[in-house]
């Protein structure tokens, strides 16, 4: 029997939207799904009708609901920031979606993986979002389909030049300043070692440098946009691994403020940030759910 269960052990009915049983659902956990029972359906938006059981980071699937449907699939691990980015965004549009995510144990990994994400993506990581007859993989293209599909509110500039430079910002944030925060990995308590020092540093560089960027806007490109949402996942990490900002970069610590009080970022960092917590895992200080 793979129907699913709350955290108690008991049986749950899938509902849809419409608050009816679904019937012939392909979705993982699902009576008439060929998948196997360790693809549950953990958690749910709006209706949060997941609440209460436990937070399995490593994978997901995000079905959203309405005229458009798509569904998201990933596995990562917590150091990875592409499923939040993801969902943040999804929430950012107002799009609601189920989410489904599968376990990661240390014997295993992430076997057996998702088999959405291993015939998408040759590579076999994620994102993978799948959307009627389109398939695509990687956080910055779902970011982009996401404004093609839900243009309003708009999360890149409208004007060419304004978009360029925010997909600009994006962009270093995931492969300018996010290298300098994976050669910390490993490294909290070496802080002195020679790779640590220069990746805090080039961590710090990107500080300095965003801290003009900003001047006296709220965002890092003048209005909220999809590169605010992968530069604070970015320095979430940067932060946990022995990065963060500092009050050298006070309009950056102001950014950082703004963001983290967004109902997006509250709600899915939140559940991160439970999880680490109730695994002993640090926590960024400055993050608290409201």
């Amino acid at each position: 029997d793979r129907r699913r269960m709350d955290a108690n052990g008991n049986q749950r009915t899938l509902i849809d939207h419409a608050g009816k049983p679904r019937h012939g659902d392909t979705r993982p956990g699902h009576p008439d799904c060929g998948l196997q029972p360790e693809f549950l359906p953990v958690r749910s938006w709006p209706e949060d009708r997941g609440a209460g059981l436990p937070f399995r980071q490593p994978c997901g699937i995000f079905r959203v609901h309405g005229e458009c449907e798509i569904v998201w699939t990933g596995h990562r691990r917590l150091r990875r920031t592409s499923n939040h980015k993801v969902e943040i965004a999804l929430r950012e549009k107002g799009l609601a979606y189920d989410l489904v995510m599968v376990p990661f144990t240390a014997a295993h990994r992430y076997e057996p993986k998702h088999p959405d994400v291993m015939r998408i993506n040759p590579k076999g990581q994620v994102p993978v979002l799948i959307h009627g007859d389109v398939e695509i993989f990687d956080s910055t293209q779902i970011f982009e389909y996401l404004e093609d599909v839900q243009p309003q509110p708009a999360l890149w500039p409208s004007l060419p030049a304004a978009r360029a430079y925010a997909r600009s910002l994006e962009h270093q944030s995931d492969e300018v300043y996010f290298p300098h925060i994976i050669r910390l990995m490993g490294l909290q308590q070496t802080p002195d070692d020679r790779v640590a020092v220069a990746a805090r540093a080039g961590a710090a560089a990107t500080y300095d440098r965003l801290e003009n960027v900003i001047g006296t806007a709220d965002y890092l490109a003048g209005a909220f946009t999809f590169a605010d949402i992968a530069f604070f996942m970015a320095q979430f990490f940067g932060d946990r691994m022995g990065a963060p900002i500092t009050d050298e970069t006070p309009r950056l610590l102001a950014w950082r403020g703004r963001m983290a009080v967004r109902p997006a970022v509250q709600h899915v960092v939140g559940a991160m940030a439970d999880y680490l917590r109730a695994n002993g895992r640090r926590v960024p200080e400055w993050f608290m759910v409201a």
